[in-house]
């Protein structure tokens, strides 16, 4: 796949597992003489641990690795967790604030929200193969 379409953070092996690996992601070297790493996102990501499924892969624990994902499944991950969820909170509070009471139409509106939390939440197994990953060695 073109590298423009990726976004690749490098890290190392934390732990292996059976059947996964926990990746840590590592700060990159540019972070250090950058003006802006106080505000910047990529502080945040230095301490995050990724759990990535495999089977015989190779790998080993302290090896480090690039973790890869493509731009379209971070933007169908962010649309699918925020853009859509406003949506249907918005939608459903102007629909059915024709039905019912203010107060009525809000906790309604809630419930058919949290009922999408609970559908993502079930089929988080589905979409983790969807929005999976890849693991490269360096």
């Amino acid at each position: 796949m073109n590298g423009k379409n990726e976004i690749k953070h490098s890290g190392i092996i934390y732990k292996k597992e059976q059947d996964s690996l926990l990746v840590k992601l590592s700060e990159t070297l540019n972070c250090s003489t950058c003006s802006l790493k106080s505000s910047c996102d990529s502080n945040r990501l230095k301490n995050d641990i990724f759990k990535i499924d495999t089977i015989g892969n190779g790998f080993f624990q302290g090896q480090k690795v690039e973790l890869v994902i493509t731009k379209k499944q971070v933007f169908l991950s962010v649309f699918w967790a925020y853009i859509f969820p406003l949506f249907l909170l918005v939608a459903s509070v102007s629909i059915l604030s024709i039905l019912f009471t203010e107060l009525v139409s809000g906790l309604l509106s809630l419930s058919v929200l949290c009922l999408y939390l609970l559908i993502l939440y079930l089929a988080r197994k589905k979409l983790d193969k969807k929005f999976s990953l890849k693991l490269n060695g360096l």
